[in-house]
């Protein structure tokens, strides 16, 4: 009963429309990161199907009645508005919605794409396998392993392209003499942040302060690298003041929790103002450092210089929190480490730092294309583009 009383709420609130969907040669499905589909899409016919409740098409919801499909599920009004724009393709970037995977078995003539858009870790994969008779023309992934994760759990052709969003951003060539710390967010006590999406709240939801917990250790020891080298310590934020929820919507206590953490430290905090601030940031530093980041897989991909401290999962006791899951690469590397002893910070440090350049590409070869790889400006989009239409 509650979830029909909060969908009658969301139902209330969102926008009406009672006209005919239009009909459309494309249909872009969701409105997560739209936007970025448009340039791509010009001189093609396209709209976006809300899916989140934020508009209902009335014209869609009457048929569905007259039929006797209506209800609160989702899934049926998503493919009645399909068959009444006639689309030859449907594309998203919510590669994590179930539902989306299952159109197809309405709508077999139907072309589908669906892109990786962050970070996948088992547990989604697990959720994933609960459902059966998913299917999807394509999937855009970031790597080749995570590409047979999807395999496994769908019915689809895979093409490793990288982060699609990754791919059209343009490289800023100025260097700071900086490093850039790649923040998560913020801890906090006894508050409880969502780690990954699912069914069972208890497994996917983590106390702040302890998901946080590797923070509090390692940055006041790369900040001490950085004063014996002469280099400024800079964190990018995670926390937009725009963003949705108030949690990730906080650059203030995101600020001062770095604060706390260097209490006596001069650095400087990169409040996100955009979608493309962190990539010019990081762009510009001479050094990138991740923990548990989506961004810095995609900084790599952009062959900046970065390291990697692989070490959220055992920090939480969270084991899904491996970074480089599902690919098989060892704990300790040139450019990464799950340990954040004095001895090992300095030493990935200095060879992100120091290395020659020829030697810096060999080693990020040993994890590109496995992890993540980069397509400029999505060409391999571009042209599956072209060829499905």
């Amino acid at each position: 009963m509650r979830k029909i009383y909060l969908a009658l709420i969301k139902i209330f609130e969102s926008k009406k429309n009672w006209k005919r969907p239009p009909h459309s040669d494309v249909v872009i499905f969701d409105n997560v990161r739209a936007y970025v589909f448009h340039e791509y899409l010009k001189g093609k016919n396209f709209h976006v199907l809300d899916t989140r409740l934020e508009s209902i098409n009335l014209f869609v919801v009457l048929i569905l009645i007259c039929k006797l499909k209506f209800s609160f599920k989702p899934y049926e009004y998503f493919v009645e508005y399909l068959k009444i724009t006639k689309c030859k393709l449907i594309i998203t970037f919510v590669d994590n919605n179930n539902f989306y995977y299952k159109i197809k078995n309405k709508l077999p003539n139907l072309k589908t794409i669906s892109i990786q858009n962050g970070l996948r870790p088992e547990y989604f994969f697990c959720e994933l396998s609960k459902n059966k008779e998913l299917k999807s023309d394509y999937i855009l992934t970031w790597g080749d392993e995570i590409a047979k994760k999807y395999k496994e759990n769908i019915n689809t052709q895979t093409i490793t392209i990288g982060s699609f969003y990754n791919n059209f951003i343009k490289k800023y060539k100025k260097k700071r003499n900086s490093v850039a710390f790649i923040s998560s967010g913020y801890g906090m006590n006894k508050v409880q942040m969502r780690i990954f999406s699912g069914t069972n709240k208890n497994k996917f939801f983590m106390e702040a302060n302890k998901y946080f917990s590797a923070e509090k250790i390692l940055v006041p020891k790369i900040y001490e690298y950085c004063k014996k080298n002469n280099l400024e310590f800079e964190v990018i934020g995670r926390c937009e003041k725009n963003a949705k929820g108030s949690y990730w919507s906080r650059p203030d206590k995101e600020h001062k929790f770095y604060k706390d953490i260097l209490s006596d430290g001069n650095f400087k905090y990169h409040e996100k103002n955009d979608a493309y601030s962190c990539y010019q940031i990081a762009d510009e530093s001479k050094l990138s450092i991740s923990i548990y980041s989506a961004f810095g897989l995609e900084a790599l991909a952009r062959k900046l210089r970065i390291v990697f401290f692989n070490i959220r999962d055992f920090s939480t006791d969270h084991k899904s929190l491996n970074l480089f899951w599902p690919a098989k690469i060892s704990d300790r590397g040139e450019f990464w480490t799950n340990s954040m002893n004095e001895t090992e910070v300095k030493r990935v440090l200095n060879y992100a730092l120091f290395a020659k350049e020829e030697d810096w590409n060999n080693s990020i070869k040993k994890v590109i294309p496995s992890l993540i790889n980069f397509d400029a400006d999505n060409s391999i989009f571009v042209k599956l583009l072209n060829k499905l239409l």
